[in-house]
């Protein structure tokens, strides 16, 4: 009950499941409500940015990661706040800004970040290596 999961597009649900079962508890079936709560956590995001104030930059608390996969999450949440959308919503120029913003905190510098960050926006690795390409092409 209550637990989060996302579809492969990027929109966040809040899901439950139920079990069916017989009277001697063999499962029979599943019953699952899913409860897309994106735009809930969108306006969430709008308000908390409209409510900051100076640089939240130099105020933020660090957070050492245990593993590469809580740093490409961290380093995906971060650029996903600055943004102010979650992927699914998110048109290519604030995608191609989203990648920016994962290139200038060293995120495509972990293996296998390209493909990470390809599936988390819900677009071909071809993608953001073109986007990659192009934001390159701009600071040389």
């Amino acid at each position: 009950i209550n637990y989060e999961t996302t579809t492969s597009e990027g929109r966040m649900l809040k899901s439950s499941t139920c079990f069916l079962r017989t009277d001697t508890g063999e499962v029979v079936g599943a019953l699952c409500v899913n409860f897309d709560v994106t735009d809930f956590a969108n306006s969430i995001a709008l308000m908390e940015n409209l409510v900051q104030f100076g640089d939240r930059d130099k105020h933020r608390p660090e957070t050492f990661a245990a593993s590469l996969v809580e740093t490409n999450d961290a380093l995906m949440e971060q650029a996903i706040r600055e943004v102010g959308k979650t992927p699914s919503l998110m048109n290519k120029e604030e995608r191609i800004r989203c990648v920016s913003i994962l290139e200038e905190n060293g995120a495509f510098l972990i293996k296998g970040a390209v493909e990470y960050v390809a599936q988390y926006m819900g677009v071909s690795k071809y993608t953001i290596y073109n986007y990659l390409k192009l934001i390159r092409s701009h600071q040389g």
